[in-house]
């Protein structure tokens, strides 16, 4: 799961320091003023420039893939650190009433190109705090990010809930932002992308959720008390994770914890994430749970299923384990990653099959599974968590499964969090460190001279970015 340039190169004044071995004393006053005023000048105009952003990282190459790996996790782990620190002295405060910002200005230079992609203009994207989403709505583009919500159509940037100072947690289906507090509260505001209602409107209500309405507080002293990310399911039911449970709301709120679902009981030191995914044919919804612990996952839940009414446990096999993602083929059939193992769930026969795993590449053991995806070709592509004998340390490979044939893509990366996205020729791109990529004859084609924070497919099948290249972040699109 950001970034600009440096100038080619600096005018460097060359200049006669005072000799060590005399004093002050003993240099002419002329030259000791004009030799200081010089220095003076050396140091401000020599001064280095700082870029504002890391330069995107490419994968690892064969002959080096250990010692990036280790290099690349120990500077993630530090950097992890960092962000940790931060967020403990940030304190959540309630989600308040703002005002909508004036238009940004026009900026008239041409857009630019970069490989496949074309900027939409050269208006900058109004990037508040770090960027969690994009989503492609009706005729225009959503943008979240840790300070606010922007929409883009028509050529114009419009922010809303910039002074908001709570944690964002999405933006559902009816366009209205969800946000929770620093007492573990959830609040809805009515935003919404209309965009005449919108210039009638000064402020933004929020609508709080308490016990009464079925909201259980959550109270945490790091980052946000629930998982960005909303689910709405083939009810029209809104679903939300926590550290603690995963909860849905049809008017009120309902919290199903681990006991309500059946599953073991966590250990205290874990670190519980749970994983929502909603079967399109059945309309069921499916939640995993995973343990965290260490640099690796200690146990979890399992894999669960609710039908609308209670759960169940699908298979005896998957009642227990680290359970981080499902995907679904195109016969219906469940992928189910549990730990390292992977596992195909045919509904219609309760058939549970396991898929037997390709060979790590040396000298990596597999520790557990980042994420699954179904193509549109019905392969199914598969992130492995690379890890030592000692501990996973970030690292990933992307493979591929097709009629029972693994296929290895690309290089292993010391990259985590990256995002296979497939646009609407079926071509896979892979979002990592800042950098897209596209898949061609099995290797990561990287696009040169773009930054990426965030990507994002539309019903189209064309593919969108927020990105950087000459200046500030702007909209791009597949050409």
């Amino acid at each position: 799961m950001i970034r600009n340039n440096l100038p080619d190169e600096h005018d460097i004044l060359e200049i006669t320091p005072v000799s060590l071995g005399h004093t002050l004393a003993e240099v002419p006053m002329k030259r000791l003023i004009i030799t200081l005023t010089t220095c003076l000048l050396c140091s401000t105009a020599c001064s280095p420039v700082v870029p504002a952003s890391p330069t995107p990282t490419a994968p690892v190459s064969e002959s080096s893939a250990s010692e990036q790996l280790t290099l690349f996790a120990t500077q993630t782990q530090s950097a992890a650190l960092v962000a940790t620190t931060s967020a403990q002295q940030e304190p959540y405060v309630s989600p308040v009433p703002v005002h909508s910002p004036s238009p940004l200005p026009v900026i008239t230079q041409a857009p630019e190109e970069a490989g496949p992609f074309r900027q939409v203009s050269r208006k900058e994207a109004p990037v508040l705090g770090r960027v969690l989403d994009l989503q492609p709505v009706d005729e225009g583009i959503l943008l979240l990010s840790e300070g606010g919500v922007s929409y883009y159509q028509a050529d114009e940037w419009t922010a809303y809930l910039t002074m908001m100072t709570g944690n964002l947690v999405g933006v559902d289906t009816n366009r209205s932002a969800w946000a929770t507090d620093a007492n573990g509260s959830i609040s809805k505001s009515n935003f919404t992308v209309n965009r005449p209602a919108m210039e009638d409107q000064d402020t933004f209500a929020w609508i709080l959720y308490r016990p009464e309405e079925g909201w259980s507080p959550i109270t945490t002293t790091v980052g946000s008390p629930v998982s960005f990310g909303l689910l709405t399911d083939s009810r029209g039911w809104l679903w939300v994770s926590t550290g603690r449970d995963v909860r849905s709301f049809n008017g009120t709120w309902q919290v199903h914890d681990s006991n309500t679902m059946g599953m073991p009981t966590p250990a205290e030191e874990a670190t519980i994430e749970f994983s929502l995914y909603p079967n399109l044919n059945s309309g069921e919804i499916y939640a995993g749970r995973c343990d965290w612990g260490g640099a690796g996952p200690i146990g979890g839940g399992g894999w669960r299923a609710f039908d609308g009414q209670s759960w169940m446990e699908p298979d005896p096999l998957l009642n227990s384990g680290c359970v981080t993602a499902f995907a679904q083929d195109n016969e219906g059939g469940i992928w189910v990653a549990q730990d390292a193992n992977l596992w195909h769930y045919r509904p219609e026969a309760t058939a549970l099959e396991q898929a037997a795993l390709p060979e790590p590449p040396s000298p990596y053991r597999f520790g557990y599974i980042n994420n699954l995806s179904n193509a549109p070709d019905g392969s199914l592509w598969v992130q492995l968590a690379l890890c030592t004998e000692q501990a996973c340390l970030g690292g990933e490979a992307v493979y591929r499964l097709n009629d029972g044939v693994w296929q290895q893509i690309g290089e292993p990366s010391p990259a985590g969090g990256q995002r296979l996205l497939f646009d609407g020729t079926g071509t896979a791109w892979l979002l990592s460190a800042g950098s897209i990529y596209r898949v061609v004859e099995e290797q990561f084609q990287p696009v040169p001279g773009l930054v990426v924070q965030a990507a994002a497919v539309d019903d189209a099948g064309t593919l969108w970015l927020v990105a950087q290249s000459s200046g500030s972040p702007t909209l791009w699109v597949q050409r």
